[in-house]
């Protein structure tokens, strides 16, 4: 009888964990072809790291993002590399290692709540529902729609894989201290290197993991503390992540502008705003902001209007804790885990990301779940399954109107264009939202609506510089010329230092014909960046326009000092030198050009006529001929054969 208790035990825990990920599998099964988004760029398409599985070379790297990963977040780069590795740039692969990692979390999610539920502080409690209830638990926190941008929008994947970690490691512990193993506390302390390694938000996982202990395992905070040598062997890890965050990373990035973080301070004045709104969130996931448009919290008066209601949950979540109380351990693991990014380093503008509460919404969603149990369970009666029947009637409406509102959100990230037309609905005083809209408008050709949102964004910050360069770009693409330079003018006044503004106005003051003008930009963008190598070729190519060949060959030389793979850059100053009758340097440069680009039949044109001036005509017919084999309807190279062979 035992032995067929046991197998009816083990398929109804198969069943229900099949149908736990089934759940998760349906509610995001329209993510897996939605597009890289926002920082999707930086950290995955324009990562050159994630090519190969080789060590980085943060030192020649010019991408933040993906320096960032390197040094500081390697596992999480790891798990992009595979993925690259697999299958390149298609977000389908990305999409689906993010919700294997959910669904992991999921069962990690069950299986640490089903041991703190048959621990002694709650067994008398729940008593033989504990393994159901925590099911119940983990499948409102798998499906609740809060979760979704650290499932679908790709890259916060560093997110839910460290939460995948940070899980493990507080079920090794379990397990440890449960059968004093060595394998357990050695599981633990790998997987909470991996979590390090992943995301800085896993240096919180050693207190998470104390104050479990002693909630839950210890039968005093004295037999807890007994534990702490071993729990402080976790935070070893946390020493190399200390170490590059702190000394490594900030001298690799000093080659990047910091302008335009917050202070700290006015960061820390608008968390406490920002933890009750991740509460909000968590009990009315409503409205759901990709990027928030949040304004920071100033002013005693309403720093404290938001401080107060967290300073009095925080006393009663400290007394609950003395006396041991598991919600005392709900609200601290809430507050603990938020702490890294709720505090007082200031993230890019982002007072509010929904992906952070990802991992703290966990303790919360049980809390909650827990508590609605207990008192449905008070007042529903037991009588003949009826109480039974209710609660599984409810759980089951709830589940699908969490997995509906999930699945009716990742719809938004079907596109570029959903998910920031939905979020400008939602923020549209930011001018980020309106600019990214601005894109995703144009890319679907619909201009005139792109120029209102580009617009919006300027307006709402006129010295944000990727509105007016798009904006200039867009009036380019609709052909209005007159209008992109009014535009690249009013940008160059607003924002005179940055490079790649005042060279889009240079471009356009060019194509109106104002050469004396464009050449003034190019030389006083060149005065603030001396090796943009563009600046520098068009610049040669404009003293070349008006016969000025010794200033043009300069532009060339310094272009080619910064960049010697430029192949325009070359092009142009072999052409310069052939103009200036030095055949022979000329031939060389050409002969460079072609042996760089196989496929340039211009540049053997050039050699072809540069040898013939050197009088080395059998080699100068052998390069037109190559001329027109890559290129037949090449009219300068018809014209070069047709001089060269008399005809």
């Amino acid at each position: 009888m035992s032995s067929t208790r046991q197998f009816s035990a083990i398929l109804l825990s198969v069943v229900a964990a099949a149908t736990l990920l089934l759940a998760i599998g349906l509610a995001y099964s329209n993510t897996l072809h939605a597009p890289f988004v926002f920082d999707d760029f930086g950290n995955i398409v324009d990562n050159e790291f994630i090519r190969s599985f080789l060590p980085a070379d943060v030192e020649k790297s010019s991408n933040p993002y993906a320096i960032h990963l390197a040094l500081i977040r390697p596992i999480g780069l790891l798990s992009l590399q595979a993925n690259y590795a697999w299958g390149g740039l298609d977000p389908f692969g990305y999409h689906v290692f993010n919700v294997c990692v959910h669904m992991l979390n999921g069962l990690l999610a069950w299986a640490v709540t089903a041991r703190a539920l048959r621990s002694k502080a709650l067994a008398p409690v729940f008593g033989r529902q504990a393994v159901a209830v925590a099911w119940a638990v983990a499948m409102v926190w798998a499906l609740h729609p809060l979760q979704t941008q650290a499932v679908t929008y790709t890259v916060q994947r560093l997110e839910s894989l460290m939460s995948l970690f940070y899980l493990a490691t507080l079920f090794c512990w379990i397990r440890a201290a449960d059968q004093r193993s060595l394998f357990w506390y050695v599981m633990a302390f790998a997987t909470c290197a991996l979590g390090m390694g992943t995301k800085e938000v896993m240096v919180t996982a050693p207190l998470v993991i104390f104050l479990y202990d002693g909630v839950f395992l210890a039968r005093s905070w004295r037999e807890a503390l007994g534990r702490l040598p071993g729990l402080l062997a976790l935070l070893i890890p946390a020493g190399v992540l200390l170490y590059q965050h702190e000394i490594v990373l900030p001298e690799v990035m000093q080659k990047f502008t910091t302008e335009g973080e917050d202070d700290p301070l006015v960061y820390l004045a608008t968390q406490p705003h920002a933890v009750l709104h991740y509460l909000r969130l968590i009990v009315w996931p409503y409205p759901l902001v990709f990027d928030y448009d949040w304004t920071p919290t100033t002013g005693i008066r309403a720093v404290a209007s938001y401080a107060a209601p967290l300073a009095i949950l925080g006393v009663v979540t400290a007394g609950a804790l003395i006396r041991r109380h598991p919600a005392g351990f709900a609200m601290a693991a809430f507050f603990i885990i938020l702490s890294p990014s709720s505090s007082v380093i200031p993230l890019m503008h982002d007072y509010v990301v929904e992906h952070r509460a990802y991992l703290p919404s966990f303790p919360i969603v049980a809390l909650l779940v827990l508590g609605s149990y207990r008192i449905a369970a008070h007042y529903i009666s037991a009588q003949d399954g009826f109480r039974s029947f209710m609660l599984g009637t409810e759980l089951a409406v709830l589940l699908l109107c969490l997995g509906s509102l999930t699945y009716l959100r990742n719809d938004d990230y079907g596109s570029k264009l959903s998910l920031w037309s939905d979020t400008a609905r939602k923020a549209p005083g930011n001018p980020r939202t309106q600019y990214n809209l601005g894109n995703a408008l144009s890319r679907a050709g619909r201009l005139q609506e792109s120029e209102s949102a580009y617009l919006k964004s300027i307006d709402q910050n006129p010295y944000f510089p990727d509105a007016h360069r798009e904006l200039v770009g867009l009036y380019m693409k609709m052909g209005d010329t007159e209008r992109a330079e009014a535009a690249g003018r009013t940008a160059v006044r607003l924002l005179p230092k940055e490079p790649e503004l005042r060279f889009q106005h240079a471009l356009n003051l060019a194509r109106l014909g104002r050469n004396a003008e464009a050449e003034s930009e190019y030389r006083t963008l060149l005065a603030l960046s001396p090796k943009h190598v563009a600046a520098l070729v068009n610049l040669g190519a404009l003293l070349s326009q008006r016969g000025d060949l010794a200033g043009a060959e300069k532009a060339y030389r310094h272009a080619l000092q910064v960049n010697p793979g430029d192949a325009l850059a070359r092009f142009n100053f072999a052409a310069t030198l052939e103009r200036k009758e030095d055949f022979s340097d000329a031939a060389a440069e050409y002969r460079r050009v072609a042996t760089e680009n196989p496929n340039d039949a211009d540049a053997r044109v050039g050699l072809a006529r540069t040898l013939a001036q050197l009088g080395d005509m059998e080699k100068a017919r052998a390069a037109i001929a190559e001329a027109l084999r890559i290129d037949p309807g090449n009219a300068a190279a018809q014209a070069v054969n047709s001089i060269l062979t008399g005809q």
